[in-house]
Order: structure tokens, then sequence, then C-alpha cells
């Protein structure tokens, strides 16, 4: 749960007995602001602790934007487990192909592991379900929503949120209203 400071608040009341639109509009700037940059620092976080690459994390968490008549914004990680050839992958002419997960986790060597081609035209990592050449299967490692959902990024996320929801709101309400004062 992200809060704004009693301070943020005491000026918000004072300031809305004058000029209500303008503190619904500080309010929306400062929410937005503020899920662009959780947004931003969402994409960093994970990458920081995981080994995914940039596209492949933007392109699964999604921004929703506050409103006039909905003052809350989103930030949701969403998708299926993505390919394992999404995250550190090292493959040897000879011996098992090795894969890393996590930044501060080492190289595994996993068994069975090639790349290859399918009968269907998929080419990537593959993984022989048993001793015989086929069936295959195609190899995943662990979702955006669940590298999302992570305490230790959970906790960076909404301390970042705090902080920039109490600056920008600040900032937009003195803004509007210097702007005003300047204008009587």
């Amino acid at each position: 749960m992200i809060k704004i400071s009693a301070e943020n608040i005491k000026n918000a009341q004072k300031m809305l007995e004058i000029a209500p639109k303008e503190v619904t509009n500080a309010a929306l700037a400062a929410i937005n602001r503020t899920a662009d940059t959780v947004n931003a620092q969402a994409s960093t976080s994970i990458r920081e602790r995981y080994t995914v690459q940039a596209k492949a994390v933007k392109k699964n968490v999604k921004k929703y934007r506050a409103k006039k008549s909905n003052l809350t914004a989103k930030i949701i990680g969403t998708g299926d487990r993505l390919l394992i050839t999404h995250f550190e992958v090292k493959r040897n002419k000879k011996g098992p192909v090795k894969v890393r997960v996590l930044k501060n986790g080492s190289l595994k060597s996993v068994p069975g592991m090639f790349f290859g081609t399918t009968k269907r035209g998929f080419t990537g990592a593959l993984k022989r379900i048993g001793k015989t050449r086929y069936p295959l299967d195609v190899p995943h490692g662990p979702s955006i929503p669940s590298m999302f959902g992570n305490g230790d990024i959970m906790r960076k996320l909404t301390a970042v949120a705090d902080e920039t929801l109490n600056k920008r709101f600040e900032h937009e309400i003195s803004y509007r209203f210097n702007k005003i004062w300047r204008e009587e």
C-alpha cells in the first residue's frame, strides 16, 4: 500500500477549498508520473535479480494509467513462463547446454537439452523427455508475474512508489497553485 504523507494531505485540504479541480489534476499527474517511474524501475529491478532480457520484461509488464474518473494506476506483470532462451544460455560444441536464471547463481548444465528445429518449425532450445528421439519438450523458465511478485522486488518498487508519489504530488500542488497566484 502506498501512502501520502500527512503534510501533503494538509496542504491538499487547504488548496481543495480554493480550487478543487486543481487538486484532482495534481493528483492525476502525480499518480501517472509515479506509474511511469515504477514501470521503468520494475524492469530494472527484475533484471538486477534475473538474467532475463529487457525486451521480454517490458513486453510483459503492463501499465494502466489513472483517469480523472478513477485515480488509480496499475502496473501488472502478465504472460506465461518465458522460454529458457530469454535467460543466459551457453551452448558448447561438446557437453551439455548450461543455463543461468538468477544473476547470483551459477551456470547449471541441463542434461538432454540441445538446440534444434522441431517438425513444426520451432527453432531453439529443446529437451528430450525420455531416452527415445521423440517426444521433445521446449524448456521454460519462470514467468514475469512470478519474477515481478518476488518479495524483494515488490518491497523495492513500493519504496520507489511511496517516495515518487509524495515528491510528485507536492510538486504538482505547488506548481498549480503558484500558477493560480500569479494569474490573480
